[in-house]
Order: structure tokens, then sequence, then C-alpha cells
């Protein structure tokens, strides 16, 4: 008897593990390159832009190293047994790698596969406690074929920035939810092909390598720039129909 309990205890353990296939570290050799960007914007006017992330893992796509989407926290905890639970909308996962924040499974499928399989199309991995997040070895092998942009956080202040930036949109977009992401579909894509929110919805994220084959673009950027350029237009309105109002008087 005391025998089967060491051995459920034991295989609990190894699912527990399979779930997370990171760790915390102070160790950044695993990264390609620690020079990625991430770009978040929100409804109506904000943006934040986060340089100085590590890059773990590319698929095997044209596209790999520039990726964008609805941006949400993600954990073994907001998924469903349901055979519906996939997103068609595109997102990117923000996952923690703190064994605190994630809970106990029976699953034997790890955190990255949950995600891919529910439709997310790159990962952020990130620690509060350590500068980055490191890949458990008997993982590396299978990263490939996963297919799945991987990034970390490379210190515990970058990681507690991007996370407040969920402050700044409803809590219901905080998390994976399959049926709010794709109830949001229409306004995720609007603001990725228009760079303009319409609309209270997720933050949207644009995730760059380094080495990304793509142009340089920073969605951050523009909108800040618009959004300058919108304020600017405004103030030469007030400044025009001020000098009007003491020409006429």
């Amino acid at each position: 008897m005391t025998m089967l309990r060491i051995l459920s205890v034991l295989v609990l353990t190894a699912c527990a593990r399979a779930v997370l296939p990171a760790q915390p570290s102070d160790d950044l050799s695993q990264s390609l390159d620690t020079n990625s960007t991430l770009y978040l914007s929100w409804y109506p006017f904000g943006a934040l832009v986060v340089n100085g992330l590590s890059f773990r893992s590319k698929n095997s796509l044209p596209i790999s190293g520039k990726t964008e989407g609805a941006f949400t926290r993600f954990s073994e905890a907001d998924i469903s047994s349901e055979s519906n639970d996939y997103a068609l909308t595109p997102w990117i996962a923000y996952i923690s790698c703190d064994p605190d924040r994630t809970p106990t499974s029976t699953t034997t499928d790890d955190t990255l596969t949950l995600a891919k399989r529910r439709g997310a199309v790159a990962v952020v991995l990130y620690s509060m406690n350590a500068t980055t997040c490191a890949i458990n070895k008997e993982f590396e092998s299978s990263l490939p074929a996963l297919q799945l942009d991987i990034f970390a956080t490379t210190s515990p202040a970058m990681a507690q920035l991007i996370d407040a930036a969920f402050a700044n949109t409803n809590s219901s977009f905080g998390s994976y939810n399959a049926a709010q992401l794709d109830a949001s579909k229409e306004a995720v894509v609007q603001t990725l092909t228009s760079h303009n929110a319409r609309e209270v919805s997720y933050l949207i994220a644009s995730l760059e390598s380094d080495g990304s084959n793509s142009i340089p673009t920073s969605q951050g950027v523009v909108d800040a720039a618009t959004r300058t350029m919108a304020l600017n237009h405004v103030l030469l309105a007030i400044i025009l129909f001020g000098l009007a109002n003491l020409w006429n008087n």
C-alpha cells in the first residue's frame, strides 16, 4: 500500500512538471537573441514598447520572428475539456513559469502544447522572481515540431511592467477564454489591420525578434505618432478658433 502511494505521488509529480516545460532561471544562454521587442496597444490610445525580450524558439514558417494577436494570460486553470475550446482569433499567450502560479495537473500535455492546440500564435514566458524562464532540457527537442515562436522576459521588472498593462482593459480580456476571443475577433482583427482600436477589447501585441525577416515596424510607435499628430491638429484648430474670435472682436 505504501509503495502504491509513492508511485501515485511520483506520477502526479511527473504530470505536474509536464504541464510546465519551463522554470525560473537567471541563465539567458538559451536565447537566440535578447533584443526582441514587444509592442502592446489598447483602446483608446494606449501603447507600450518593451525592448530586450529573449527569443527562445522559432517556428519553421517564413514569417517566423514576427507575430501579432490578442495578448492574454494563459494557464491550465483557463482551459476547458470541451471540444470547442479553440480560438480562431489570433492570440498570444502570456505564461508564467513560476511554480507557485501554475496549478497542479494530471494531464500529460505541457502548457505550450495546450496553448498551441487552442490557437496561440506565439508565447511569452515570464517570471516575477527570476531573470527569465529556461526551457526544460527534456522538452527542447520537441520545440521545432511545436512550430510556435517562444519569447521570454529578461527581468522581473519587465514581467511586472507587461503584466501591469492588463489593468488598461476589462478583466474579462485578461485571461484566455475561447468564446470571448472569438466574440472579439472583429475588434482584434480591425486593430491589427488599421492599428486603431475602436472599442475596448484585448491588449493587442506585436512580437518581433531581432533576427526576424520582416521589416521592423512598431505598432506602439505608430500609435503614438498618430496620437501626436491628432493632438497637434486639435491644438492648431483651437489656436485658429481663438485667433478668429479675436479678429472678429
